[in-house]
């Protein structure tokens, strides 16, 4: 469970990175994929693929072949999604 809480706070910390520069950090894609990988260990499929999906749609975004859009949906489907996981975590805690 203190994976979970661990790996959950790294990715709030590099979600709120990426909104506070704009989704144009270029060093992000190497990080994503390493806490899809995480989230997939920790049995957090349904993080893990999001996570790889933001990945892909903020690499198109750089090569101009597609807008933000994608991205910032991402961004807000994951938030939610971490703050629900994290949410069950600490009910299931006490």
């Amino acid at each position: 469970m203190y994976e979970a809480f661990g790996h959950i706070e790294q990715v709030k910390y590099l979600l709120a990175q990426l909104f506070e520069s704009g989704f144009a950090s270029a060093s992000v894609g190497e990080q994503l994929r390493e806490l899809a990988d995480e989230a997939n260990e920790l049995g957090l499929c349904g993080g893990a693929e999001m996570l790889s999906e933001l990945r892909a749609e903020l690499n198109k975004s750089r090569a101009w072949q597609c807008g933000i859009d994608g991205a910032a949906v991402l961004f807000s489907k994951l938030t939610a999604y971490y703050n629900t996981v994290r949410n069950i975590l600490v009910l299931e805690s006490i």
